[in-house]
């Protein structure tokens, strides 16, 4: 799938404000510049990109499961008879 990678190659753009106009010399310029296209060039965005949205994935999975956890647990049904509290309370004289 070459086409979507070229598409977001083709249409970068590095924005420069005028504060940094101000601040750098044509060469510094020029350095910074050229710095940023090189990230357009080796996909850092797209990859930066891709990297949150799968850790975001797993986060919002993993809070599923907590919440999962705190108030289903394993399955199971409130039928089940389970030993916990109410179990040790009975034997108390």
């Amino acid at each position: 799938m070459r086409l979507p990678l070229a598409a977001i190659r083709r249409h970068a753009s590095v924005a420069v404000t005028q504060g940094l106009l101000e601040l750098m010399n044509d060469e510094e310029l020029e350095g910074v510049i050229a710095h940023e296209l090189s990230h357009v060039r080796n996909y850092d965005i797209l990859t930066t990109s891709i990297a949150a949205t799968i850790a975001g994935a797993i986060t919002y999975l993993a809070h599923m499961a907590q919440w999962g956890m705190l108030f289903g647990g394993y399955g199971g049904s409130r039928d089940d008879d389970r030993e916990g509290a109410g179990a040790s309370s009975r034997q108390l004289p």
